[in-house]
């Protein structure tokens, strides 16, 4: 196979099964920090929005089977899930890859590109994901 045919695929559509591996990756790295007294970040749901893929994940103490459902309207779901706690406060529109998160969750929205959904890019998005809360931590406290 020649390096094109490579690169080509990497623009291709992420099928379901990237997706899943994508998001065990992502979760066995952060829950090798983050895991304690029966609580590890699981994949809750599969968002499939149009353009995007948004992967919901849960840190609970109860196993479940992933959910995979469409919606059209991304930013009606986030708001949904983790509700802006003041009016005033700046939001955030990020055209490629937008990160939320949450009390106990976390969203990950990306295009549907396999080349965003290699499990290579789910170490980065989970050490980036441990950055931003060791940030988070940090103003909180400041």
């Amino acid at each position: 196979m020649s390096y094109y045919n490579k690169e080509v695929k990497l623009f291709e559509k992420g099928n379901l099964n990237a997706i899943r591996c994508f998001a065990d990756i992502f979760c066995k790295t952060l829950n090798s920090v983050y895991e304690s007294e029966g609580k590890s970040f699981q994949l809750f749901k599969v968002l499939d929005a149009g353009k995007y893929y948004a992967l919901h994940f849960e840190y609970n103490r109860v196993e479940n089977e992933p959910i995979t459902e469409t919606s059209e309207n991304l930013e009606e779901y986030i708001n949904q899930i983790i509700p802006t706690r003041n009016e005033t406060q700046p939001r955030n529109h990020i055209q490629r890859i937008m990160k939320a998160y949450g009390k106990d969750c976390i969203i990950l929205a990306k295009p549907k590109q396999l080349r965003y959904w290699l499990p290579s890019i789910a170490l980065r998005d989970a050490d980036e994901s441990f950055a931003d809360y060791i940030k988070a931590r940090y103003h909180h406290n400041a």
